[in-house]
């Protein structure tokens, strides 16, 4: 579960880096580029809250409107006959079109986050470990059995 700093309505990552032991993060959700380190989890929400203020006086002095979080609201263009066929889908699977389409936008980013398994079938023959990546069904499998050299530990 990725967590995230929240302040006045931004969110921030948590980022750690090994190799100069620091934590640090970035303002997401906003087309402008805040960044922001420290070397303890207070010190990183602090910074964090620091450069949400620095952010917003800077759009002020500068004059410019300051990138706003995603509010959640947007506007799709699918065709009067998609239109028609989706306020018929979710009337008929009890909901409002908002429910229909943000349950129908779940379910792509949960298909689309599904990890992808990688197969690597092993076998142990006297004390002897054959390897075969990625086998894409049994034939090749007993094909490829005969021709194994074996590694041993």
């Amino acid at each position: 579960m990725i967590q995230t700093l929240k302040h006045r309505g931004y969110q921030g990552s948590v980022d750690v880096s090994l190799e100069d032991k620091c934590l640090f993060g970035k303002i997401l959700f906003i087309d402008d580029s805040v960044s922001y380190e420290g070397e303890t989890l207070l010190e990183l929400e602090e910074q964090f809250q620091e450069a949400v203020h620095v952010y917003l006086e800077t759009c002020e002095e500068l004059g410019r409107n300051p990138d706003k979080p995603y509010s959640g609201t947007f506007n799709v263009r699918v065709g009067p006959e998609r239109h028609v066929a989706a306020v018929k889908a979710a009337y008929t699977a009890g909901m409002n079109l908002n429910e229909f389409v943000g349950q129908a936008i779940s379910e792509k980013l949960e298909q689309n986050s599904t990890v992808r398994h990688v197969h690597d079938h092993r076998v142990t023959v006297f004390h002897g470990t054959y390897s075969v990546d990625n086998l894409p069904e049994q034939e090749a499998w007993e094909t490829q059995y005969e021709s194994l050299t074996p590694t041993y530990q």
